[in-house]
């Protein structure tokens, strides 16, 4: 990206990113939380319950984005995109944002009723759109939508 930190994304794009993460969550019941973070474990947005778990999740997030790039890295895959923990009990999903270099990603949570491809979709199409306010400046949530 642009060297900018977590705080200066937050102040110049937090509204709007917060604002497209309640959207997923609303369009798509079965997604209980989503968290934009930086790749170095830093929260920018979040829609979850609990204040202090958006923390530990955007850390966790570090450490997995990490093995999972080493992992791309390694066996020539190409370029990481994202990764998928599937559990009893549901489903995470982190996907890299376009236009951030890999440096700004998307995690969701899902209860485990949400068929994979929706919730796939879903992230999806929220990644495209925070993508596009990141190449489209602090606006571009807003103008994308309308």
């Amino acid at each position: 990206m642009d060297g900018r930190t977590s705080k200066q994304l937050k102040q110049q794009h937090g509204a709007e990113m917060q604002s497209a993460l309640k959207e997923l969550t609303t369009k798509s019941p079965g997604i209980l939380a989503a968290q934009v973070c930086t790749s170095d474990g830093f929260e920018v947005a979040s829609v979850q319950r609990d204040e202090e778990s958006h923390r530990r999740l955007a850390a966790m997030v570090s450490s997995l984005h990490a093995l999972g790039t080493a992992m791309v890295e390694e066996t020539e895959l190409g370029t990481y995109s994202n990764l998928i923990i599937e559990a009893s009990h549901g489903k995470c999903l982190m996907m890299a944002i376009p236009g951030s270099e890999g440096s700004l990603l998307l995690t969701a949570v899902s209860s485990p009723e949400l068929l994979f491809g929706r919730f796939h979709q879903s992230c999806k199409a929220a990644c495209e759109l925070l993508g596009e306010a990141l190449t489209n400046g602090p606006t571009g949530l807003v103008a994308a939508k309308g």
